[in-house]
């Protein structure tokens, strides 16, 4: 059993079935989504969403993503609201992927400032004071800030409290490898609009018919590897 109050762990493996809604606006999107015989309807407030991707310098977890590994995994620091400034609540994430289906460790760390690239320590030093487990370090040794990104997002569930869906919108992308003034370099993706898909693996069998309803593109989109291509040149 785990006593460290900081860390919480998703129970089950889960689906993330992604969608893009474009060209649909956001609001066309969510109208849609409303509509939907499954009931969904918006759960919280529209908010920022902002992460810090970890990776090896030479970028191990991408790779493994696009060569579509069995198991993957994916290390970020996530906050919630302004980009720049003081990072009250900042998370911990990892994220494990094994075949279709995932779950995710998530660890409180301690706050840390962020307005420029001289800040990225302020993040790493964040996590090297926070209260982790012994293999949890293990796994983050040698990973370096590569990526960070932010954008807006907004949350429904289904009638049945089982399938969570949200729309992601206003898209920025930063690069952090090897960049002095990652503030001057920003990728923004503003007319792309994703939908996620979120239910537990037990639930599978009962999505067939929801996600025939769902008139977007299913897509194996990831945002970290979109900005991975956007500034490292990685597409062949």
């Amino acid at each position: 059993m785990n006593t460290n109050e900081s860390y919480t762990f998703l129970k089950t493996y889960r689906y993330e079935r992604k969608f893009i809604a474009s060209p649909l606006s956001k609001e066309e999107t969510e109208f849609l989504l409303l509509l939907h015989p499954a009931g969904f309807r918006e759960i919280y407030a529209e908010r920022y969403v902002n992460n810090i991707y970890f990776d090896s310098s030479a970028l191990d977890f991408y790779y493994d993503n696009v060569e579509g590994r069995h198991d993957r995994i994916k290390v970020r620091i996530r906050w919630y609201g302004d980009f720049t400034g003081n990072v009250e609540t900042p998370i911990l994430e990892i994220k494990k992927k094994s075949g279709t289906v995932g779950t995710k460790e998530s660890f409180v760390l301690p706050a840390f400032e962020f307005q420029s690239s001289a800040d990225l320590n302020n993040a790493v030093n964040s996590i090297k004071k926070a209260k982790l487990p012994d293999d949890i370090r293990v796994k983050l040794l040698n990973l370096v800030p590569v990526l960070a990104n932010r954008y807006r997002r907004k949350y429904f569930l289904d009638r049945s409290g089982k399938f969570r869906v949200t729309i992601d919108s206003d898209i920025a992308y930063y690069p952090l490898l090897n960049v002095f003034d990652f503030e001057s370099i920003e990728a923004k993706d503003y007319s792309k609009v994703l939908v996620e898909l979120k239910y537990d693996s037990e639930d599978h069998n009962r999505i067939t018919d929801s996600i025939g309803y769902f008139p977007f593109r299913l897509t194996k989109n990831s945002k970290y590897v979109t900005g991975i291509e956007i500034f490292y040149d990685m597409v062949d």
